[in-house]
Formats: structure tokens, C-alpha cells, sequence
């Protein structure tokens, strides 16, 4: 893991041997719950696991969100200023 990167982990964030990520990656498994009454700093969090395979290569600044699945061997990089992950990819 590069400087910079965080990981939050509420439910379980699963990161597989030999995996690299770039600086200031996110990988977050929750995010506030919104919809509720009352402020979005009290609403506590939604949590689903993150799935991170073998040899994985996270470039730089993506941030990986909940439910997310990513196959062995992806090389996942940053095309724009920010990249988020919210899908599924499939072992190479």
C-alpha cells in the first residue's frame, strides 16, 4: 500500500496477496446513510463488503466503494482527475 491510501472498513474490505495500490487510493466499504431526519453526521452507515483479488495494481487516486468486486490480475488506473470503482471486473 502506497502513502496516502486508506482503507475504511465496517463490514469487511478482503485485499488479496501481492496487491499494489498507487498514493491516495480509497477503498471504503460504507457510506453515510442518507434519507433520514436529522443531520447526515449522526445518520450512521451503510456497509457492504469490498472484494480486492491477487496481484491486483489500484492506480493512483481511484477510490473503490461498497459492494465492489475487482478479479485477480485487474489494473485498474486513473483516467481522469477522480475515478470511482462501482462495479464488478473478472479474473484476467
Amino acid at each position: 500500500m502506497s502513502r496516502g491510501t486508506h482503507i475504511v472498513a465496517f463490514a469487511n474490505v478482503t485485499v488479496g496477496d501481492g496487491t499494489m495500490t498507487g498514493e491516495y487510493t480509497g477503498i471504503r466499504d460504507a457510506n453515510h446513510r442518507v434519507g433520514t431526519r436529522g443531520p447526515i453526521r449522526t445518520s450512521g452507515h451503510d456497509a457492504r463488503p469490498i472484494v480486492i483479488g491477487r496481484n491486483v495494481w489500484i492506480g493512483r487516486g481511484v477510490a473503490v466503494l461498497p459492494e465492489v468486486t475487482i478479479g485477480d490480475g485487474q489494473w485498474l488506473a486513473l483516467m481522469l482527475w477522480s475515478a470511482m470503482m462501482s462495479l464488478r471486473t473478472r479474473p484476467s
